[in-house]
């Protein structure tokens, strides 16, 4: 009974029908009074917090969606595993309040993972260590210092000491400063047995039997719920108990020695769920269907009765049912930083929410339902707003955002609720009402902003009802991905209370923005102008440049186009498109890319350095499996300095690079997507690199490779292994094997195992690009260029094939008007897509690089019927002008006004002239009749097959 001048209990006996010792409470209470800093009321309370004042942020419905799922790729998927990011039978969740580091018993995988922090919790969704197992593969149960068998309710106290209920062990075990617990570590103590090899089950003063739930309050006192002995037993100054020490007090039994299992005011029947709010212990008591309080538990004498019950009308009653105010199956409890209660009502599949609970009569009803669309709904179920069988709540604050996390046990699964966001395309606007609801406006409210979004604008159109309006950034294009803003905002209402909120808007990228592939403009802001931009569409042809494998229509695919065969054949012009360059020289890692390091002064994707360094003033260890960006910097374990390979060659000393200590499992170091891929060419890496080991230390030498994975997870290359050929010395070099079938790939740098010591690398200055071959040197690609050499005959008619319009693309694209003939939808014409390069006069160069197709010593172009003035076999005299890009000369390119070169057939033998000996088959070869030698008649310049001289400017040109 509490008894003082604000707040009197006035307690009157009865004795019912039934023997049983029933009690009711009259409480006479007073107003609460804002700004004095004491709880007037008695309602556990004080100033803005209590009701009677605050404002609430409505970021909870009945029913309402999850913002989060952890242990599952999406709401619709249930199945269970052991890995750090699934879970089998999860069942409770709790927070570190010294560290914010997150735990959750795995109960059927016999462990508890925890997560690095709350936000790796939430986003990450893994694991960073666990405990029970020696790995996070394994799940085997144990009797012993550092296994678990079924663990269950778990709580960390405000000393950062983990006490985990170890279910079918019998025992509850305690681990000090969990937070830096290693994977596998022991326990540091026991309750409910003498040591860690018994666990068998009992009943008495020490003893515990299939313990399910605990909690610790502010003075270090423990409450155990002792399933299946009906009770809770008290420990005081529970850390500093030797193993197997005597309990202090029991609720719900009338002794240590009595098993509870009655529906009573004294007795609980099968206690599962305990929670503490301002001095007041709760215990949810399931085959009773019911929540008893008693208040001030720390002082109760044995078997001493409870003052209050939620679920039913007295404390006799037991039947279950689904309605505000009933229960089926009530397992866990939490509580909110406003001492708000949350229930696990398991048998209902929910959780309910009770405000100020410890104002609540008996058989109080809830005021918010999770999990189902209201208080009559009861049905489990597999969606985003549904749970099946819920038990451990955490509700926990993050910035200004609270978040309601359940264990969604039957589903293999973790809940988050409160997640309050909005869905808008960027082309449109958000309009709508910032959330709040309240229980007493005080003078009205108003609704202020404090922070705006890192993207797009907010403008609070009514401080008064919180309408608001949020624009994307006016370009639709400005970004080519979905991304997610925040901002805050402030409700205040006339007596000086406030509450703040924070808003997070999903923008979707806008489809439909498109590249001017003429304009020489990154319109659609995705990294690529014109032409290099994957979703333009270059030739027209109804195929984007990602997908087509002819980029410029003239019946020759890419990857014919980019390399010639051997001998006189190959092009040295090439024209670099740098897709990825990661300089680790300023400490930042690069846009889009995962990188799993830690960075000086800051971490990394999960992964922890030992310790962070940015000189050599001292040193520091990197362990196995571990990575970090350095300066100038000395590790005590390999005594190398200056690794940086800019220093010395000419680069400002202190740059930074990348270090990784080589475990004995493959790792990947580096991670990004790479977009702008130019389907048929050659993909190359490039990088510096060093192995680590000192100088004759003989120690295992690092090796890496690179791997190209397709977006859908498929694995399309994998490099040869690259092994550094001297311990600390700064190699450059890369690899360069793969032509790209794809225009989109995960770009994957991977240090291979060793399990020797050593194995140590670091690397630098990651270079992926390709190399366009552009063999007239006019600055167009082979890929786009519709005349490879320039000599104004196009390569679709050097291939021999038909160009009525002398566009330069095949007939059935930009010519007659029809479709392509493109059954599989390449952008390439199935007329053209297998066809074999032409080479005429066997020169080894390509007729359409080839300025002499037939050795005849008469440049095509003077064949074809051009002009070539300055005689050097390309089309006009002086500079090559190109006004529209396509690598045709503007003089016979209708596109820039000229007059196409169309085939000429002069005996109209269906040969062109440029690759006849004797084009008027007159019996004279073209070559004497133009007045230059051919000593052995044969129609060639010179004499032999392919004529005298030399391919002295690599453009099939002989001299004799």
């Amino acid at each position: 009974m509490k008894e003082d001048k604000q707040h009197i209990a006035f307690l009157k006996p009865l004795v019912t029908l039934l023997g049983f010792l029933s009690v009711f409470t009259i409480t006479v209470s007073a107003q609460e009074i804002n700004g004095n800093g004491i709880d007037d009321d008695g309602d556990c309370q004080t100033d803005c917090d209590d009701m009677l004042f605050s404002i609430q942020s409505h970021w909870q419905s009945n029913g309402m969606d999850a913002g989060f799922v952890i242990g599952q790729n999406d709401f619709l998927s249930n199945t269970s595993g052991t890995s750090p990011t699934k879970f089998t039978r999860p069942n409770d969740i709790a927070v570190d309040p010294t560290t914010n580091k997150v735990f959750v018993s795995d109960a059927a995988n016999n462990r508890v993972l925890r997560y690095a922090n709350y936000h790796d919790f939430l986003y990450e969704k893994q694991a960073e260590s666990v405990l029970g197992q020696v790995d996070f593969v394994t799940n085997v149960s144990s009797t012993s210092s550092s296994g678990f068998n079924s663990p269950v309710g778990i709580f960390v106290d405000h000393n950062g000491v983990l006490w985990v209920c170890d279910y079918d062990n019998n025992r509850v075990l305690r681990f000090d400063d969990a937070a830096n617990k290693i994977i596998g570590a022991s326990a540091d103590g026991v309750l409910g047995q003498v040591n860690f090899t018994n666990g068998l089950s009992g009943i008495g003063v020490n003893r515990l039997n299939q313990p399910v739930d605990v909690v610790v309050d502010t003075s270090g006192t423990l409450y155990v719920a002792d399933q299946y002995n009906g009770r809770v037993l008290r420990f005081d100054n529970a850390a500093s108990l030797s193993n197997g020490d005597n309990a202090a007090a029991v609720i719900g039994a009338p002794n240590f020695t009595d098993n509870g299992s009655a529906v009573t005011q004294t007795n609980l029947t099968y206690p599962t769920g305990i929670e503490l709010i301002c001095n007041t212990l709760y215990i949810s008591d399931i085959w009773a269907d019911r929540i008893l309080a008693w208040e001030n538990p720390a002082v109760l004498a044995n078997g001493a009765p409870a003052d209050r019950v939620l679920g039913q009308i007295d404390f006799i009653s037991s039947s279950g049912g689904t309605a505000a105010n009933k229960l089926r199956d009530p397992r866990y409890m939490t509580k909110d930083s406003k001492n708000n209660l949350y229930v696990s009502d398991a048998g209902n599949n929910r959780v309910l929410v009770f405000y100020k609970p410890n104002t609540l009569a008996n058989g109080s009803s809830a005021d918010l339902v999770l999990g189902q669309n209201s208080f009559t709904a009861n049905a489990g179920g597999l969606s985003v707003d549904q749970l099946t069988s819920p038990r451990g709540i955490l509700v926990h604050d993050e910035g200004a955002r609270t978040f309601v996390n359940v264990v969604d046990r039957l589903n293999n699964r973790i809940m988050v609720f409160g997640h309050y966001n909005y869905q808008v395309s960027e082309t449109n606007s958000l309009v709508d009402f910032l959330p709040m609801s309240y229980l007493n406006n005080v003078g009205g409210v108003v609704f202020s902003l404090l922070t705006q979004p890192s993207r797009g604008v907010v403008t609070l159109t009514n401080s008064v009802s919180g309408a608001f309006q949020y624009q994307a950034p006016s370009n639709p294009c400005l970004y080519d991905e979905d991304y997610s803003v925040t901002f805050v905002y402030q409700i205040s209402n006339a007596v000086g209370c406030s509450v703040v909120g924070e808003i997070e808007i999903e923008v979707l990228e806008a489809q439909g923005c498109i590249e001017d592939c003429t304009n020489g403009t990154d319109d659609d802001f995705n990294g690529f102008i014109d032409v290099e931009d994957p979703m333009c569409d270059n030739d027209g042809d109804g195929v984007v440049n990602g997908q087509d494998i002819d980029l410029d229509n003239d019946g020759v695919v890419n990857v014919k186009e980019q390399y010639m065969y051997g001998g006189l054949g190959f092009c040295l012009n090439t024209i670099t498109s740098v897709l990825l360059f990661e300089d680790f020289g300023v400490g930042v890692r690069g846009e889009s890319a995962y990188i799993p390091m830690c960075f000086e002064h800051g971490g990394g994707s999960g992964v922890t350095c030992s310790s962070h360094y940015d000189s050599n003033t001292y040193s520091a260890s990197v362990d196995w499996g571990e990575y970090c960006l350095v300066k100038n910097s000395f590790l005590a374990d390999q005594g190398v300095y200056n690794w940086d390979y800019t220093i010395g060659m000419g680069s400002v000393a202190g740059g930074r690079f990348a270090i990784v200590n080589g475990g004995n499992e493959n790792q990947v170091v580096y991670e990004r997507l790479i977009d702008g891929l130019v389907i048929g060419v050659r993909l190359k890496v490039d990088l510096k690199f060093k192995n680590l080991s000192p100088v004759g230390s003989n120690l295992a030498k690092p090796k890496f490779h690179f791997e190209y994975w397709s977006e859908s997870g498929v694995l399309l290359f994998t490099s040869s292994t690259i092994t550094p050929a001297e311990d600390g010395v700064w190699h450059g070099g890369g690899s360069g094997n793969y032509i790209c079938a794809e225009s989109k790939i995960v770009f994957k740098m991977v240090l291979e195992a060793a399990a020797l010591p050593g194995n140590d690398l670091a690397f630098d200055k990651l270079n992926v690009f390709q190399k366009y071959v552009d063999c007239d040197n006019d600055g167009v690609p082979n890929i786009y260029d519709l005349d490879n050499d320039n000599d104004g005959i196009t390569n679709i008619v050097e291939q021999g094939n038909p160009d009525a319009d002398g566009s330069g693309t095949t007939d059935n694209v930009n010519g007659d008007g029809s479709l392509m003939n493109d059954a599989n939808n390449n952008g390439a014409d199935d007329a053209y897509e297998g066809q074999v390069l032409l080479d005429t006069d066997g020169d080894h160069l390509r007729d359409m690089f080839d300025l002499d197709s037939d050795n005849d010593g008469i440049y095509d172009v003077l064949e074809a019927g051009g002009a070539d003035p300055d005689y050097d076999g390309i089309i006009g005299a002086g500079a090559f002008v190109d006004a529209d890009g396509d690598g045709l000369s503007s003089i016979v390119d209708a596109d820039d006004s000229g007059v196409p070169l169309l085939n000429k057939d002069s005996d109209t033998d269906g040969i062109d002239d440029a690759k006849e000996i004797d084009s008027d088959n007159d019996g004279c070869f073209d070559v004497q009749e133009a007045g230059f030698p051919d000593t052995d008649n044969n129609g060639l310049l010179g004499v032999g097959a392919t004529g005298t001289g030399l391919n002295v400017n690599g453009q099939g040109v002989v001299t004799p």
